[in-house]
């Protein structure tokens, strides 16, 4: 392997190391819940719930991000758009106001976004950042 496909595994491996600790962080806090917090891997677990019953769509920036993971050594335009794709959706977790809480279908205000999100934020960043790089400096 040569030098500069070297770089772009070590920062996919930083981006799905960034992911891996933010799944052992909070991800938010909630307000007409249990414990207050969500835990990262329970939003990742559960977090497809609130597309139906909410219509959120930013638990969809994890198979997106998924999807750039596999296609960042070989198909750097698909990398570039899934990888685009993830943050915007990731992002759009801050419009929110409130969101699904339980299996039916209550409600909790968010009160605050914890190291998980960001550090999940994060592992998108770097990944949509590493495709937009690798894209103006690719010479095929």
């Amino acid at each position: 392997m040569h030098k500069t496909g070297r770089v772009r595994l070590y920062v996919m491996l930083a981006s799905i190391l960034l992911f891996i600790a933010s799944l052992t962080q909070t991800a938010y806090y909630v307000s007409n819940a249990n414990d207050g917090e969500c835990p990262a891997f329970l939003a990742l677990l559960t977090g497809w719930v609130g597309l139906g019953i909410g219509g959120q769509l930013a638990w969809l920036a994890n198979p997106l991000l998924l999807l750039s993971w596999i296609f960042y050594m070989r198909k750097k335009k698909a990398a570039l758009y899934t990888s685009m794709g993830a943050l915007l959706v990731a992002i759009s977790f801050t419009f929110y106001r409130e969101i699904v809480i339980n299996e039916a279908g209550t409600m909790g205000d968010i009160t605050g976004y914890g190291r998980g999100y960001f550090l999940w934020l994060a592992s998108i960043g770097l990944m949509a950042a590493a495709t937009i790089i690798t894209r103006l400096t690719s010479h095929d």
